[in-house]
């Protein structure tokens, strides 16, 4: 319960919420004022946990379920 709260739990949040509507438009502003962060801070904190910035962490978990996609679905490119 405690670490819900602290960094990981607000950078863990913003995580859920990049998986969940990925296919929806993302900025980085608007996941560091969700999860109570200034943009420079939330940043820091992203690529200190997931070792990626957050737009290149968004883009990677979207080229991620376009494969899925892809595979479930028998499509090439």
């Amino acid at each position: 319960a405690l670490a819900m709260q602290g960094q990981f739990g607000k950078i863990g949040k913003a995580l859920r919420r990049i998986h969940a509507t990925y296919a929806h438009p993302l900025d980085v502003s608007q996941l560091a004022s969700d999860a109570g962060m200034s943009v420079p801070t939330f940043h820091s904190h992203f690529k200190a946990i997931t070792q990626t910035s957050p737009m290149q962490y968004v883009k990677s978990a979207r080229l991620h379920q376009a494969r899925l996609l892809m595979l479930r679905q028998g499509i090439t490119a």
